[in-house]
């Protein structure tokens, strides 16, 4: 730590005039007093001598290891100016504070003299004060403040005169105390609970905290948020914070800060530091891949499932791309991709004569992050979606299709004429693994005949067009529906089928939805308590600081929201954390740009 240049030698051991009372160790509360005592009178030795006693945060190193120059692992916190009479007490003529309030972690300061009465408390320009709070710069990496008090002898030379350190609880500086739950240690107070976490190496700084979200993919899809499977699904993968924040609220302390944890990664050194210079902090919550999928499988099966009823409108050319962009999403895993994304956006044109915007605004109104295909390979999505989307648009196609029906029987094209045989106006299918019948302009195939099923046909254009049962059709329509729903995907250990989504209930469903605003409190509650604590340079997104192969805490993380909590309000304060959610040219625009929020500092 940078403290001011001096060439005066640091002194050897002689015997302290001042003490600190309490003695070490001590633990920071709200309503903290340290008392410098003096403990013997000093006479002065030479003559108009003015003394000064230093308040510095020390590292752990003996005194006689430090030096006075500017890297003396020293840093100034309060100067106090003072003299001694004849008898050797100590006066105090003006106290010079080292460090700018900053919202930081304080305690009041008194000092008495040999005779153990209080003297009189001075600010910097000598007037009398009746109280006196010192704020406490960045803690050390250890975790502890170590106050040295120093006394500038008339020998010239600073000598050490004791040496208090410092501890902190969390819960001192919450706002909700009770949400606080500290599982750092096992049965030996002592030993770490969550080796696994730990990261070798030696703590260098904590200039950032990191916001990340996690879930328990794997498990089954209702349970994914539940914070015991969260926890030993990072377990398993040797990986995890200094925070877990679950769903109701409550903040996970399951490493001690001072230790580096497993949790940023290879990160972007233009941006930010990584393990060892960082705090983090897992919200329970969904990445974009798996958030946005959900949601957008949930929202389109249920409206293939109760379609609209077509209309004489007519969607919009924005609309039309928005419903081709969600299934380009879906499918960008399949590896059926473009057959998926040609043959629905065939039937998304040829059915927008017949829907309005309306009808798919729930649908439409989901966002879908722009830059999809520079995503890294992440958790992937739940189930196997292109295909209930293929099925889906099928259905809704199928649906404006089916209101055109002249009757009960709709004209599908043979699709292959060798599998059929034609006799007086009827068509049987010769083929012994049927045919598929197609919609006319389109060739989707919306039907099947089976070997030796008969249907009514016409032959137009050379093409054999069979009369199908409208009801026939929508029940291959719908089978394929129910098909691509059952169609599974391991993630060990679970099964995932998109059927299991659709059968959550609304309640259950929209627990795994973004964060609640319980997360959002205790988030801004715990932000404002470290950074009291640690004076971080950023707090930031995971995304931010590992853009090629990260997007945690996600699209669905609201920053504004977090911003503006009354939690942050001292936060909000310091000029490198200035933020007005009013201000519509707020710093960094970033926070209400979701696909690449996430820095807020300087």
């Amino acid at each position: 730590m940078a403290g001011g240049k001096s060439s005066a030698p640091v002194a050897k051991a002689e015997p302290a005039v001042f003490k600190w009372t309490p003695a070490s160790p001590v633990k920071w509360t709200r309503t903290l007093q340290l008392t410098i005592e003096q403990k013997v009178a000093l006479k002065p030795e030479v003559k108009d001598f003015v003394p000064y006693l230093m308040i510095y945060e020390a590292d752990k190193s003996d005194w006689e290891k430090k030096s006075l120059e500017e890297d003396k692992k020293l840093q100034p916190v309060l100067a106090i100016h003072g003299a001694f009479d004849d008898e050797g007490n100590f006066s105090v003529s003006k106290i010079i504070p080292m460090l700018e309030p900053d919202y930081s972690c304080m305690f009041e300061l008194k000092i008495t003299g040999v005779s153990g009465s209080s003297l009189q408390l001075k600010d910097k320009d000598g007037k009398d004060i009746a109280k006196l709070e010192v704020n406490l710069p960045r803690i050390d990496a250890d975790d502890t403040w170590q106050l040295d008090l120093a006394l500038r002898s008339s020998k010239k030379y600073e000598r050490c005169q004791d040496r208090v350190v410092l501890t902190v609880e969390l819960p001192e500086l919450l706002k909700k105390p009770a949400n606080y739950k500290d599982d750092r240690f096992g049965p030996d107070s002592n030993e770490d609970k969550y080796k696994k976490f730990i990261q070798p190496g030696a703590r260098k700084s904590f200039d950032y905290l990191y916001i990340h979200s996690c879930c328990a993919a794997g498990k089954p899809l209702a349970t994914w948020l539940d914070y015991p499977n969260v926890l030993e699904t990072l377990l398993e993968y040797k990986c995890g914070p200094h925070f877990f924040i679950d769903r109701e609220g409550y903040i996970h302390h399951v490493l001690r800060n001072a230790l580096c944890a497993k949790h940023a990664g290879d990160v972007d050194s233009s941006r930010a530091r990584g393990n060892q210079a960082s705090l983090g902090i897992e919200m329970l919550g969904l990445l974009d891949d798996l958030s946005i999928a959900l949601m957008l499988c949930r929202e389109l099966v249920a409206l293939a499932k109760k379609p609209p009823s077509p209309s004489a409108g007519s969607t919009t050319p924005k609309t039309t791309k928005a419903l081709k962009d969600i299934v380009g999403f879906l499918c960008h895993e399949s590896k059926k991709k473009k057959k998926y994304t040609s043959r629905t956006g065939k039937m998304i044109d040829a059915m927008a004569s017949k829907y309005k915007d309306a009808d798919f605004s729930g649908l439409t109104e989901i966002w879908i992050p722009p830059d999809r295909n520079s995503w890294p390979k992440a958790l992937g999505y739940y189930g196997v979606p292109g295909e209930a989307a293929n099925a889906s648009i099928q259905a809704l196609y199928w649906n404006a299709l089916k209101s055109t029906a002249a009757g009960d029987t709709y004209p599908l094209k043979v699709a292959n004429k060798k599998s059929v045989k034609v006799t007086s106006g009827t068509c049987k299918c010769v083929a012994s693994k049927g045919v598929d019948l197609d919609a006319k302009a389109e060739d989707i195939t919306l039907c099947r005949m089976a070997k030796d099923e008969e249907l009514p046909c016409e032959i137009d254009g050379g093409n054999i067009y069979a009369d199908v049962p409208v009801a026939d059709i929508t029940q291959y329509v719908n089978d394929l529906l129910e098909g691509a729903l059952k169609v599974s995907e391991k993630r060990k250990p679970d099964i995932e089928k998109l059927e299991i989504l659709m059968a959550l209930s609304d309640e259950n469903y929209k627990k795994l939805l973004g964060y609640t605003d319980a997360q959002y409190a205790s988030l801004a509650d715990l932000a404002q308590a470290l950074q009291r604590i640690y004076r971080f340079k950023r707090i930031l997104s995971h995304h931010y600081a590992a853009k090629k192969r990260k997007r945690d805490p996600g699209g669905y993380f609201d920053w504004d929201k977090f911003l503006s909590h009354e939690y942050l309000a001292d936060v909000r304060m310091l000029n490198k954390f200035k933020w007005e959610p009013t201000d519509p040219k707020r710093k960094p625009l970033g926070f209400a740009e979701r696909n690449d929020a996430g820095v807020w500092g300087g």
